[in-house]
């Protein structure tokens, strides 16, 4: 069943019960605390903790494994949890994926419900299983998944262009992405996300209905204003997540990237934590109602994408030790990963949504940026 813009599953009501019994946990007993005395450490342990018969997404209210999260937390996974166990994930969701026809938005365990579009149909779920995929077989030095599942994948990625590409980019139709329901129409964000999937192609035997040069050239052309990316279709409003991804990923040349990293170092979002996912709040026509409960959540503090930004800024050879000092002095605090901050640093709370804490991705995240420690 389908209300505006969600998919509306029976698991849904469970997990909007489950936020909110959390939220007010939260805001009555604090923060769970993990094992660990380091950040490292804590960051393990919720990665052990949460890889149970699929890798949820987080503790508290997050019951499902969301393919985004799960991309963006694969290096770091990879390196705590055995490989096979991730094979196995992996292979579910293109074996699911290919059932349904689409990747979904997130992942379940329970027979009968292993894809599920909560809460609604996602342009950027594809390429970050794509991501994980060619993660793992780098890693492995293994291309058996790639070649066991290549008619399946070959299914998917022609299904996704005839659904959200539009020859050049992501169509305007296309309005979900990461940002829970911040309907944001083409979002810059699922265009480098595409980017890359169009990108990985050719390595795991695929086939795109452009090359990737295409989509890039389009993206520069459409979406880069100076030194930053716009949000998303027809808007000035300046993206934050696009550079993060775009720096993460390593898209375009590291001339063009450093001019990103430098637009937001000279900006206020690194503060007082890595990074405030937008500049200000967004318009009342692309925020759905149930968004509008949570005042200030999305134009807050998010850590998984500030640890994405310094895994990006590390590439490009900058100092991160400032930052990652404040999150390990953040983590061992509460002794756990937490997600949310309000733009002043503080934990975000309010009786229907609290922080998520102990997520995978930023877990992964934060191990992948310690990878060399």
């Amino acid at each position: 069943m389908k209300l505006g813009p969600y998919n509306i599953f029976p698991e849904l009501f469970g997990v909007i019960l489950r936020n909110i019994r959390d939220a007010n946990l939260v805001r009555t007993y604090g923060i769970p605390r993990v094992p660990g005395d380091t950040a490292q450490e804590i960051a393990t342990a919720i990665m052990v903790h949460n890889a149970k018969e699929v890798l949820c997404a987080g503790q508290g209210h997050f019951l499902f494994m969301w393919p985004s999260d799960f991309g963006k937390a694969i290096r770091g996974a990879l390196q705590v949890l055995p490989a096979s166990y991730i094979e196995n994930l992996i292979e579910l969701m293109i074996i699911e994926s290919a059932r349904l026809g689409h990747v979904s938005s997130c992942y379940s365990s329970h027979p009968g419900f292993h894809g599920l579009d909560m809460p609604y149909k996602r342009a950027d779920n594809l390429p970050w299983l794509l991501h994980a995929l060619h993660e793992y077989s780098v890693h492995t030095k293994s291309k058996t998944l790639v070649q066991n599942y290549q008619p399946e994948l070959q299914q998917l990625l022609t299904l996704w262009e005839e659904e959200y590409f539009d020859g050049r980019l992501v169509k305007t139709t296309a309005t979900g992405d990461w940002m829970d329901t911040i309907m944001r129409p083409s979002s810059t964000y699922s265009n480098l996300c595409a980017l890359h999937m169009f990108q990985l192609a050719p390595q795991l035997e695929l086939e795109t209905r452009v090359p990737a040069f295409v989509m890039e050239e389009a993206i520069i052309t459409d979406r880069l204003h100076g030194d930053y990316f716009i949000d998303y279709a027809d808007t000035t409003r300046r993206s934050i997540d696009a550079s993060v991804i775009a720096l993460y990923l390593e898209l375009f040349d590291s001339t063009l990237r450093t001019r990103l990293a430098d637009c937001i170092a000279q900006g206020n979002e690194t503060q007082p934590y890595p990074i405030r996912c937008t500049t200000n709040a967004y318009p009342k026509n692309i925020v759905s109602p149930i968004v509008r409960l949570f005042p200030h959540y999305h134009d807050g503090i998010w850590l998984h994408l500030g640890m994405m930004y310094l895994n990006g800024i590390k590439k490009l050879g900058r100092d991160i030790s400032e930052h990652k000092h404040k999150i390990d002095t953040l983590s061992l605090e509460y002794g756990n990963m937490i997600e949310t901050l309000t733009p002043e640093g503080k934990l975000y709370t309010s009786p229907l949504h609290a922080t998520e804490y102990g997520l995978t991705m930023t877990a992964g995240q934060y191990l992948e940026l310690t990878e060399s420690e």
